[in-house]
């Protein structure tokens, strides 16, 4: 059986091919440098810490981003005064919100106002970082942030 945990980071991987951090609320910044360690980034250093320099491009578009597991999660609302819905402890008086997750491991993630701020010239970094390795300065297990998923807020629950 998958950790719920290396089943979270993996369906987020195939929904928006972003690597998500473990626990969720572990920062991460652009620019951050480090490694995969059982299939989770381990931050060791930065580029600022390693003499490197960078623009930041910043997003400010507000994004929207809602996944669940298929077949897996389902999510009703109930407006006050409604008959709850079967197995609910919601009263009919209340209004609310029902998630049933009929697997181990399901996941639901939804954010609010996403944002991905990246490093503005990519390919200059890579020059640079290619350069450093050529001359015995870079390690090739190092991996660098290069965009990030910051959120207004978030939803994650796993079953």
């Amino acid at each position: 059986m998958v950790d719920p945990q290396k089943q979270y980071v993996r369906e987020l991987f195939d929904k928006f091919s972003y690597l998500a951090t473990w626990l969720p609320g572990v920062p991460l910044r652009v620019g951050d440098v480090g490694v995969m360690r059982d299939g989770y980034f381990q931050r060791l250093s930065s580029l600022e810490n390693l003499g490197l320099t960078f623009t930041v491009r910043q997003d400010d578009v507000g994004t929207q981003l809602d996944y669940a597991s298929r077949g897996a999660v389902s999510v009703s609302f109930k407006a006050a005064g409604a008959i709850p819905p079967y197995g609910s402890v919601l009263a009919e008086a209340s209004a609310g919100v029902v998630i049933r997750m009929n697997r181990e491991n399901a996941v639901l993630f939804q954010v609010l106002g996403a944002s991905f701020p990246s490093i503005e010239d990519q390919l200059g970094l890579e020059h640079e970082i290619r350069r450093r390795h050529a001359a015995g300065e870079w390690n090739t297990d190092h991996l660098v942030v290069t965009e990030v998923l910051q959120a207004r807020s978030a939803t994650i629950l796993i079953a």
